[in-house]
């Protein structure tokens, strides 16, 4: 094929294969059929080539596999750089257009030199593919599309930023060369969709909304979404800071820093999660760490040994659950004590930056808990219980 087509699709794989016919299926009944495909398999392997290249026997297919993996990010960036379209419209491989998606919206990009982008509403179908009419009606909603009326966008650094609204990964084209490809790093890692639109909103050119739902957003439980990893949310982190540097939204200055402290937080937090406390404190300054722990729950052993080592303070989710077994009632009963007060005495005793904070029902049960205060377990009972 040696005419340029106007159209760019890419198709990003990764993995999975379940969807990859559907969504290639979704391109082939395109009714606009002036466009190329580039399915990029960032799989590190050539899983996906058969299904890939059984779709397409017209030559528009090409298929690169990437030969290790790069992340998304660079592996759109290497695809963006070899595509010929005058447009570029990306779709997940457990995603599916309708057929008149790209007929409804290339027109609009041609219409005006203006326009960088051009969006529609979707879908939201389930794994099997059904539509969940409440959930696509929630989403539209929630991503401030509802009330949003066809035609060029009055303030795109407000709906991008502030309402997330443009859907870039699949329900999309932009103008190829709109920003630059060399800023999909991987430090955006899975926000690279909401990356693509602040760039493509910081240029300066036209959104356009087409008010229909031509796309499906597919949900399911191997979606990359639902997927929880310590550095997830340090994505954000990267985005807002790097927003914020580059001045290109002075009048969303003060929100963007918000979400900057709300992001370092969510960052620092979920490293927390994966008891990761050295790369959260890379993150963010740690004041204090939370966890299950007591005298039945022990697991984060490491963590409160750390925390009494640096000097954070370590707080135990739920202090008093189990009773600890009959060592702890024996003790109770030499101290003339309970066995919550107990189980206190050891906690504290257990390393100094320990900080108890057990639910009291009444005036009574807090000067029970607060009497556990004034117990000393000796060297021997706390080495019993621990």
């Amino acid at each position: 094929m040696t005419a340029k087509p106007l159209v760019t699709v890419v198709l990003t794989v990764y993995k999975r294969l379940d969807y990859l016919r559907a969504a290639l299926d979704g391109v082939a009944a395109q009714t606009f059929g002036d466009y190329e495909i580039i399915v990029a398999d960032d799989s590190g392997s050539s899983d996906a080539r058969e299904i890939a290249t059984s779709a397409f026997a017209d030559g528009r297919l090409r298929y690169e596999a990437n030969p290790a993996t790069l992340g998304v990010p660079r592996s759109l960036q290497s695809a963006l750089r070899k595509a010929r379209g005058r447009y570029i419209s990306i779709l997940n491989d457990d995603d599916v257009w309708e057929p008149e998606f790209l007929a409804r919206l290339v027109p609009a990009l041609e219409a005006s030199h203006r326009r960088v982008l051009v969006f529609c509403d979707h879908w939201i179908m389930r794994e099997s593919g059904e539509i969940d009419e409440p959930a696509t009606i929630e989403n539209t909603t929630a991503y401030g599309r509802l009330n949003l009326r066809a035609g060029d966008i009055d303030d795109p650094h407000t709906l991008v930023l502030q309402k997330n609204a443009v859907p870039v990964a699949m329900a999309a084209v932009f103008r190829a060369g709109a920003f630059e490809y060399s800023k999909l790093v991987p430090e955006v890692a899975g926000a690279y969709d909401f990356w693509i639109a602040s760039l493509l909103a910081a240029s300066g050119g036209v959104f356009y909304y087409v008010p229909e739902r031509l796309t499906r957003y597919r949900i399911h439980s191997g979606m990359e979404t639902v997927r929880r990893s310590p550095e997830k949310s340090e994505c954000f982190v990267f985005i807002w800071r790097s927003l914020l540097e580059s001045g290109s939204f002075p009048d969303l200055d003060p929100y963007m820093r918000v979400r900057l402290a709300e992001s370092t937080v969510r960052a620092g937090r979920d490293r927390l999660y994966f008891n990761q406390i050295e790369q959260a404190r890379a993150v963010v300054p740690i004041a204090a760490v939370q966890n299950h722990y007591n005298l039945s729950e022990r697991k984060h052993e490491a963590v409160v040994d750390y925390c009494t080592k640096e000097g954070i303070v370590f707080v135990p989710f739920f202090p008093l659950r189990g009773d600890g077994g009959g060592a702890v009632r024996e003790i109770a009963g030499r101290h003339n004590a309970t066995s919550a007060q107990i189980a206190l005495a050891w906690l504290l005793r257990r390393s100094p930056t320990m900080l108890p904070i057990p639910g009291t029902l009444s005036l009574e049960h807090l000067r029970e808990n607060m009497a556990g205060l004034q117990i000393t377990l000796t060297d021997a009972e706390f080495e019993i219980l621990r």
